[in-house]
């Protein structure tokens, strides 16, 4: 589904990608540190964002060499791939500092891992205003509901086993690497 377009502008700096939200009317709230958070982690998966005419796509910088394979893309989904991106490098991190070779790896990794929490927080507060943030509340309220109702008909313990079920059910949203 790659895109061939030319006439994309790539979005390098963060105040780009401040810019375009605001010019588009894209209802998020984002600093230029965070835009620069998302480049960040954009750029260290191998991918640019860009735009052509009020259209955001991602661009593909690995998939054939020497070119970008541009896709149609949402800011949402940006902000949905790099907290999907941190949660991973979080939980890798995270098993890498219970393992160190000696003190200073423990020192570096725990670092690493404290700096990937705080870029959590921040990426937190981004995904808060995406679409995918209201589609986990209706989907929250709609098993609160069914849990409700199931109380009432089937008991508690089948009612929480059916709502457990119902959580672990997969939901993906955006295309991560």
């Amino acid at each position: 589904m790659g895109n061939e377009n030319v006439g994309i502008t790539e979005i390098r700096q963060p105040e780009e990608l401040v810019a375009f939200i605001q010019q588009n009317d894209i209802p998020i709230v984002m600093t230029d540190k965070e835009a620069k958070l998302l480049l960040g982690y954009l750029e260290g998966h191998d991918y640019v964002v860009g735009f052509a005419e009020g259209q955001f796509y991602r661009g593909d910088l690995d998939e054939v060499p020497g070119e970008i394979v541009w896709d149609d893309y949402t800011v949402d989904d940006l902000i949905d791939a790099v907290c999907e991106w941190n949660y991973e490098l979080i939980l890798d991190m995270d098993a890498e500092r219970q393992n160190p070779k000696d003190m200073i790896d423990f020192g570096n990794k725990q670092s690493k891992y404290e700096s990937l929490k705080a870029d959590e927080a921040v990426l937190d507060k981004l995904f808060d205003q995406t679409k995918y943030r209201a589609g986990i509340d209706r989907l929250a309220e709609e098993l609160a509901n069914q849990f409700i109702q199931n109380l009432d008909m089937k008991g508690l313990d089948r009612t929480v086993e059916t709502l457990v079920s119902s959580i672990r059910a997969p939901v993906m949203s955006g295309k991560a690497r």
